[in-house]
């Protein structure tokens, strides 16, 4: 990883190729953990179940290569640690998957709002990953530069992101299919519509123009990151 870390937020519904997708766009990166919060949706990598396995085999790895899936039986407990081992490692990324069970209201642990919060000084890039976008704390909500909409069926999800990420036709959320999201960038003069295609392992990408002038930034995200 080279330069300022980026926030991203994937969200949608289950079984709609999500974690197909994250795995996909972390796929090049030298250094990830996948925080397997349910359990049941990532097997990349040296999966681990016990947090002191865990450590061991992090105390002789971070340094290098690695890539990793911890699936805890606590979760609640858990992450705050491996958000310490995380910041204190840099140049890596976190992924996060179900990130909304570790917000209550506003709240998130010191930990992890530390891996929120901290953008290019430790070099951590989070990758928070979502069914419910609407029960996602503010701060995380704000630091996110960029979001992968799949979709969703909720009207109180859909009109979240329609408000979080300007200018989104509602319409375009509801008719996506499996492997289909919306890729949104705060700062950029469209969005983009995208086919993960699994037997070419290519993406497909149709440019979007905004359905509104709306401002295309959240004022509490600053500087804005470039698409990917």
């Amino acid at each position: 990883m080279n330069g300022e870390a980026v926030v991203k937020a994937v969200v949608g519904l289950r079984r709609y190729g999500k974690s197909t997708h994250v795995t996909r766009l972390t796929a090049g990166a030298p250094r990830v953990l996948f925080f397997d919060s349910l359990n049941d949706d990532y097997n990349e990598g040296v999966v681990c179940r016990d947090l002191a396995v865990l450590e061991k085999f992090w105390r002789r790895t971070y340094r290098g290569r690695f890539r990793i899936t911890y699936k805890p039986v606590d979760p609640l407990t858990h992450l705050p640690r491996i958000c310490e081992l995380a910041y204190a490692c840099g140049d890596m990324i976190l992924v996060v998957d179900e990130v909304q069970l570790f917000f209550r209201g506003n709240w998130c642990s010191p930990e992890f709002t530390k891996i929120i919060t901290a953008g290019g000084h430790p070099g951590v890039e989070l990758i928070g990953v979502t069914q419910a976008p609407k029960r996602l704390g503010e701060l995380l909500r704000s630091q996110a530069h960029e979001w992968h909409i799949f979709a969703l069926r909720e009207d109180d999800h859909i009109d979240y992101v329609k408000k979080r990420c300007s200018g989104i036709d509602p319409a375009q959320i509801r008719a996506l299919q499996k492997y289909q999201y919306l890729h949104y960038v705060d700062g950029e003069d469209c969005y983009w519509r995208c086919i993960d295609d699994l037997t070419t392992g290519q993406t497909r990408k149709e440019e979007i123009a905004y359905a509104t002038e709306a401002p295309r930034c959240d004022p509490a995200v600053g500087q804005h990151a470039d698409a990917r």
